[in-house]
């Protein structure tokens, strides 16, 4: 966690490794079905990695009880079938930048707008733009109450 005045920033990395083996040859995974990737494309293959560095920076500043927040993010993933065939065709890459708006009170505990610039190789690249929620963490039996004084008898 870094302190620059009343902004807070950290830096968030998560990587995954899907090692297939022993598959039929027209199965195939899909770099688009790992949690974190937010690309557009897809690669299939049955060896996937995927990579997401997000920086998430924490403003002072509040607008009608919500507090703003910004967030840059670089994802990197890559498929193939064979170790052999690593070249830069098999690699996607998708940076961005956002806004997030966060309100403990309401149904979703952030609402997110985010940019992103989705590239690979032979191709242009597109922008995506995307507007979404999420909800807050739910704990099974679990209600947020104020704690009751029980009476010993």
């Amino acid at each position: 966690l870094q302190h620059i005045g009343d902004f807070q920033s950290r830096y968030f990395f998560n990587s995954n490794l899907v090692l297939g083996g022993k598959r039929y040859p027209r199965e195939q995974m899909n770099v688009s079905s790992l949690s974190g990737y937010r690309g557009i494309w897809n690669l299939q293959g049955d060896k996937l990695l995927r990579s997401n560095l997000e920086n998430d920076i924490t403003t002072p500043y509040q607008i009608w009880g919500f507090k703003i927040g910004l967030f840059t993010f670089l994802d990197c993933a890559f498929a193939t079938n064979h170790f052999s065939q690593i070249s830069t065709k098999n690699v996607l890459l998708t940076e961005g930048a956002g806004f997030r708006i966060h309100n403990p009170a309401l149904i979703w505990e952030s609402i997110e707008l985010c940019f992103a610039l989705n590239q690979k190789k032979g191709s242009k690249g597109e922008w995506k733009i995307t507007l979404s929620t999420k909800k807050g963490l739910e704990l099974p039996d679990f209600s947020g109450k104020r704690p009751q004084t029980y009476k010993f008898q």
